[in-house]
């Protein structure tokens, strides 16, 4: 045979796939066999391949590789499930309990009618287990691979709920995972993606998105022959596979060898050697890839955890220096300006180190601003943020720029000096509301939180104890919006009943019922409580599906003005600080596509700002946080009366404007744009802003007026620079229509809800996932984010209230 031909023709033939199929499962295990020089030398075009792996007992999908690599897998994979070929059959390993202490240990879990019963059965060579009755079993054994014992724990649920306590205690310490589906019925693969969800929730992202895991079709007899397998699978197979990034192993009850080949590919980078024998190390190969939570140390082999105090301080330590050690081993020096986000210079320019720090900076700003404390301050050279040394933004400079000649400009944006910090845990589930929650709103003070049903309720809740104070009835369909007046003492709710009820905050009694408007009610806004005339008490602005903006007296519970230029329903209305001679600037927009200027003072029109093409959804002023607050910081603070409430609020106000540098208007719409406006100064877009992929539903600004984000139907939150409307940065995680956004008081934070039931909590410095929030049943509607920064409250069609804390 070699004198005709070589390898390579010998193996593109028909020639080897046909002698195979006189051969045994053990095809893989004898093509290793024979070395592999005759391995590497067969093509990978080959049809070799292909027949190879219709030999073998478990069918492996991955589309990332060949069939070659697929063969190989499986190949070491036989060899380490050591197949007795005398039989045909596999040595079934006997139970045995499972060593806590292993670093290695596989969990194969399933759901309910997922077949995993079946599969354990045959792993474990029992006939029955003892499982009847109970919502959740486990089954302890061991595996032999290459001679060591591999943990096993199977965990059969009976219920789809997500991280309960049992099965929260059950995930832990494992390192490798098999989920399990039944070929037969297509309802088993919704119930194998709790289980999947639930072990990323238990064992957390990072850990999840690093561990080896195979999605298990058992019973895969059922199904046509190996190449038409994945087409008769449901969709959600394939979305599961690259979602996680698992591969798809077939399985058969017939052939139990196919299932401890399955096991052998969860823990194919095992170690050689086991953690527990004298040597006490691991490969360097299986350390990047299995990043085990536990360590063994030789003394007395006991295992510690790592996250020791000591040595963490240490290794923090440690890092602080080698950091000051770098900066100091930057050579060159770098002439810099700074300048106010106006462009204003501030002090002489300077000769500093290129290695020069970011807290550095900060003690050099303070100095030249001669500030009597030390302010915190976040530098951008350029474009780009400062976030460790100077030199490290240089260095991202384009080429042209990268000059020490020049003089370099850092902007300099002054920070919150106080800290808020991220919500993790959900403090209390409050209940009490049988329809969904579709409005909540805290109070100026941060003292009590109200929300509105599809119950036609109001609700009144005390965030000292966390408990239900009022109940206001006297909608009679769904409230959709709830507005606290910025002094804290009224509280008013409108929806589809048309009518705006107005009531007092402390004893929750209506004070008054606002009728006028002839179609749903969609917005509510208090007039700014420094631009009142004299005494008078703010007035409220309400938008209306009857394409009219209304101006009310709450306290004479009439309507003042009557707005009506737009020609489609009005969805949102704003009232700005500006223009306290007229008593500020409302700010109408709605489905005629027009964002609509009006003076409250005679109910003229001031302008038309006109740019979206489709309906504008949502609102926002970069003073939002600061005219809703009014007088009240996050700080508690006690106020004589109604005028000094007004003075506090004007001091602030004047702060806030000097900080974000002038008053400016956001618009979000159908057409999947954001407009940035600066309505008073011309009727020009400030910038026109693109990139999401669906309509845009909620806008807000930081309180600092820094950033804004926005919330979009496309599963993303998209951050913009609050001044210029330059594109930041997409925050991705949500699988699910994103619908509100909360920004916390210090600007650093923000969260978001979605309709994949869960809320998430953005770091925005480091542009990164802080805290993933499940816990709703069902759509998370709305969300607030109390303005003293220590509670975030979200309202879901589960119609549930949840208060989350740090």
């Amino acid at each position: 045979m070699p004198e005709l031909c070589d390898i390579h023709t010998l193996a593109c033939t028909q020639l080897f796939p046909f002698a195979l199929k006189f051969c045994s499962g053990s095809a893989l295990s004898m093509l290793r066999a024979a070395g592999p020089i005759f391995s590497e030398a067969i093509p990978e075009s080959s049809p070799l391949w292909k027949e190879l792996l219709q030999e073998s007992s478990a069918w492996l999908h991955d589309s990332k590789t060949s069939l070659m690599h697929k063969a190989h897998r499986l190949s070491v994979a036989a060899e380490r499930c050591r197949f007795d070929r005398e039989d045909g059959s596999l040595q079934v390993p006997h139970p045995t309990p499972v060593n806590k202490s292993r670093r290695y240990r596989l969990i194969v879990t399933g759901a309910r009618r997922s077949g995993i019963s079946t599969l354990v059965r045959i792993m474990a060579g029992r006939e029955e287990l003892d499982n009847q009755g109970k919502d959740m079993s486990l089954v302890n054994f061991s595996a032999d691979l290459d001679g060591q014992v591999l943990s096993i724990s199977a965990v059969d649920k009976r219920s789809t709920a997500i991280v309960t306590p049992l099965s929260a205690a059950l995930y832990n310490g494992h390192s490798a995972a098999l989920f399990v589906f039944d070929a037969a019925n297509a309802d088993s693969l919704k119930t194998t993606a709790c289980c999947i969800a639930e072990l990323q929730q238990t064992v957390g992202p990072q850990k999840f998105r690093r561990m080896p895991k195979l999605l298990v079709c058992h019973k895969a007899d059922v199904l046509p022959k190996v190449e038409d397998r994945l087409a008769e699978l449901p969709a959600m197979c394939e979305a599961l596979l690259s979602t996680y990034g698992m591969d798809l192993v077939f399985t058969t009850r017939e052939d139990p060898s196919s299932i401890h080949l399955a096991v052998a590919l969860a823990a194919e980078h095992w170690p050689e050697a086991d953690p527990d024998d004298a040597s006490r190390k691991f490969p360097a190969i299986s350390r990047q890839q299995l990043r085990p939570t536990r360590t063994v140390v030789r003394r007395n082999t006991v295992v510690r955890r790592v996250a020791d105090k000591k040595a963490a301080e240490e290794v923090v330590s440690k890092k602080l220096k080698a950091a000051a050690a770098d900066a100091l081993a930057i050579d060159g020096q770098a002439l810099v300006q700074f300048v106010d986000p106006e462009g204003k210079i501030a002090g002489p320019q300077l000769d500093v180190p290129l290695g020069t720090s970011k807290d550095q900076l900060g003690t050099l700003l303070n100095q030249l601003l001669e500030n009597s404390e030390e302010m915190p301050y976040s530098f951008h050279l350029e474009d780009t943020e400062i976030t460790s040394n100077l030199a490290a933004s240089f260095g991202k400079l384009s080429k042209g720029q990268q000059s020490t000649e020049r003089v370099l400009n850092i902007t300099y944006y002054p920070l919150a000096v106080f800290r808020v910090r991220p919500v993790t845990r959900c403090t209390s589930s409050l209940s009490g509301h049988i329809e969904a929650v579709l409005c909540v709103a805290f109070s100026p003070d941060s003292r009590q939180l109200a929300t509105g049903s599809g119950d036609s309720t109001v609700r009144l809740w005390d965030l000292n104890t966390e408990l239900p104070k009022h109940t206001c009835k006297g909608h009679l369909n769904w409230v959709l919006a709830v507005a606290w007046s910025p002094d804290g003492s009224r509280l008013t709710s409108a929806g589809m009943d048309k009518i705006v009820l107005v009531w007092c905050a402390q004893s929750g009694k209506n004070l008054g019922a606002l009728r006028g408007h002839t179609q749903p009610v969609t917005c509510l806004c208090w007039q700014p409580l420094h631009v009142t005339e004299g005494d008078s008490f703010p007035f409220l602005a309400t938008s209306s599906k009857d394409a009219a903006v209304r101006i009310w007296d709450t306290t004479a519970g009439t309507c003042v003005r009557s707005l009506t230029s737009h020609s489609q329903p009005v969805m949102q209305v704003r009232w700005s600080g500006e223009r306290p001679d007229i008593g500020g600037v409302i700010y109408s927009a709605g489905r005629d596509c027009v964002v609509k200027v009006w003076n409250p003072k005679d109910g003229s029109m001031l302008s038309e700002l006109k740019g979206h093409g489709h309906w504008v959804n949502t609102l926002a002023l970069n003073t939002d946080y600061v005219l809703r607050s009014g007088p009240f910081t996050h700080e508690p603070q006690k106020f004589k009366d109604l005028a000094e409430k007004k003075e506090a609020a004007k001091k602030r106000y004047d702060e806030a404007i000097q900080l974000c540098g002038g008053e400016r208007l956001l618009s979000g719409s159908d057409d999947f744009t954001l407009f940035l406006w600066r309505p008073v100064v011309s009727k020009t877009a400030v910038c026109r802003m693109t990139g999401h992929q669906k309509i845009v539903n909620q806008v807000a600004f930081s309180p600092d007026g820094r950033w804004f984000a926005s919330a979009s139907f496309d599963k993303s939150v998209r951050l913009w620079d609050g001044r210029t409307g330059k594109y930041v940065h997409a925050f991705r995680g949500h699988v699910g229509d994103v619908y509100q956004l909360a920004w916390s008081a210090d600007s650093r934070l923000l969260v978001s809800v979605s309709k994949d039931s869960t809320a998430k909590c953005w770091d925005i410095g480091q542009r990164k996932l802080l805290e993933d929030l499940p816990g709703h049943a069902d759509e998370v509607y709305v969300v607030d984010w109390s303005l003293d920064g220590s509670r975030v409250a979200t309202g879901s069609k589960d119609r549930l209230l949840k208060i989350w804390r740090h």
